[in-house]
């Protein structure tokens, strides 16, 4: 059996790479993406076991807009998504819009790889086969 796949979509050529590192140390199978643009077919085409998913990509926003076309899309619409922002006041505006959606939660930048992979590894396990 292969590997999880994650899918982590962020407009900081940076934490691409670090992520992309980071989580195939950790024996993931990694897809970047730099924009929004298109994320939503390739996700679909790749069919991933997770997507990180920041809220800002070509824009403020974007990522969300992102995050209702994978719900919208019934072909991926059950995916576990790892929403992320450096802004609190972004993802606690959008807190009562995921509650009740056990396969999305918040998380804020910058990153504690530590619990993030937690929270992978967590995610990834509770979502049925």
């Amino acid at each position: 059996m292969a590997p999880p796949l994650i899918v982590f979509v962020n407009h900081n050529e940076a934490l691409l790479r670090q992520a992309q590192l980071v989580l195939t140390r950790e024996g993931f199978r990694v897809v970047v993406w730099g924009v929004g643009e298109g994320a939503e077919a390739m996700i679909e085409q790749e069919n991933p076991d997770l997507v990180v998913l920041d809220l800002w990509l070509e824009r403020a926003g974007s990522g969300w807009d992102l995050f209702e076309a994978i719900r919208g899309n019934p072909d991926i619409a059950n995916v576990p998504i790892i929403i992320t922002s450096e802004e609190s006041e972004a993802l606690e505006k959008r807190r009562p819009l995921i509650s009740g959606d056990d396969n999305a939660v918040l998380f804020r930048k910058p990153y504690d790889w530590e619990v993030m992979l937690h929270t992978i590894k967590a995610m990834i396990a509770a979502t049925p086969a």
